[in-house]
């Protein structure tokens, strides 16, 4: 029983802050249906910087590939603080883009963690300003982001290959919070969001 405490605590502390490590291992048998996967109601947030991908071209081709990677980890380093400062649990990087899950693996309410997540792209909005401000002090090219966010179920649990496994959430809800980032450059919108959020 020791050994399966431990098994499942390295494997969600890959995954979640301590405290919800310490929550979860409260009942280990839920633990197990939590990897094994189970549907939740969620709010799924999608950050992606606008510009990146000409920006990594003409940087790559001026021979500054090493000022590039720092600026954008300098920039994913600071949406994780903001994330998890709001309660929310980073699913993954894409490229220069940010998904973030609110209500998994453990939820405070429908409600609680649509506002958590609105109130986490507002910050993460103000966070890359002040990222801005100091980049351009230092001569660099500010950033511009969209966030989009969508609120609904999804199937949450530890998905992959054996030699490669992720906790991560799929489904409906995670493809439409991924299409309204899309949206915020035809809205000329920061961020975006569906009703259900609202």
């Amino acid at each position: 029983e020791g050994r399966e405490r431990q098994r499942l605590r390295r494997t969600f502390e890959r995954y979640v802050a301590p405290s919800v490590v310490a929550e979860i291992l409260s009942d280990p048998e839920s633990a197990q249906g939590m990897l094994r996967g189970r549907v939740l109601e969620v709010t799924v947030l999608f950050s992606d910087l606008r510009g990146f991908t000409q920006l990594t071209r003409s940087r790559s081709l001026a021979g500054d590939s090493e000022l590039h990677v720092r600026q954008l980890n300098s920039y994913l380093g600071a949406m994780v603080e903001v994330i998890s400062a709001h309660g929310g649990t980073v699913d993954k990087f894409i490229g220069d883009a940010v998904m973030a899950v609110f209500g998994s693996p453990v939820g405070r309410g429908v409600e609680q963690e649509a506002q958590a997540a609105g109130r986490c792209a507002l910050a993460m909005g103000e966070r890359l300003r002040d990222l801005n401000i100091a980049w351009q002090t230092e001569g660099l090219e500010p950033l511009g982001s969209g966030i989009g966010l969508a609120s609904g179920p999804v199937i949450t649990g530890q998905i992959g290959s054996p030699q490669r496994m992720d906790f991560t959430v799929i489904g409906d809800t995670v493809n439409l919070a991924s299409r309204l980032e899309g949206m915020t450059r035809s809205l000329d919108a920061q961020i975006c969001c569906d009703a259900a959020t609202a």
